[in-house]
């Protein structure tokens, strides 16, 4: 039996700080979920060995392959169209320039002869 109540404070005390001290040495740390790394999916070109064409379309799907092929001759046309209606418009301005010039030069005639 305790002598004082002091003495029983200091004994239950201390049963809790043993007791604190026990559960805190198997605690375990947190850490972060560990994810394993994946590795970056490769594509490896379907080459085939032997009859390799270079510029001919090997997907299986016949329809995508098709549609690809359709999709790659309307940009082609389409930066054909944008090439021709340049040069239309470089012949246009320059013709408009020569026009120009030579209404200056007419001007340039009549103001000498005033």
């Amino acid at each position: 039996q305790p002598a004082s109540p002091v003495e029983a404070l200091r004994q239950t005390l201390l049963a809790d700080l043993t007791d604190i001290c026990q559960r805190a040495a198997n605690r375990v740390p947190l850490s972060m979920h560990m994810k394993r790394a994946e590795p970056v999916k490769s594509f490896n070109p379907k080459f085939e060995e032997e009859g390799y064409v270079q510029g001919r379309d090997y997907d299986p799907d016949r329809q995508r392959a098709e549609q690809r092929k359709l999709k790659k001759l309307i940009k082609k046309e389409e930066k054909g169209a944008a090439r021709e209606l340049r040069k239309d418009n470089y012949f246009l301005a320059d013709e408009k320039q020569r026009q120009k010039d030579i209404f200056e030069e007419g001007r340039e005639q009549k103001t000498k002869e005033v």
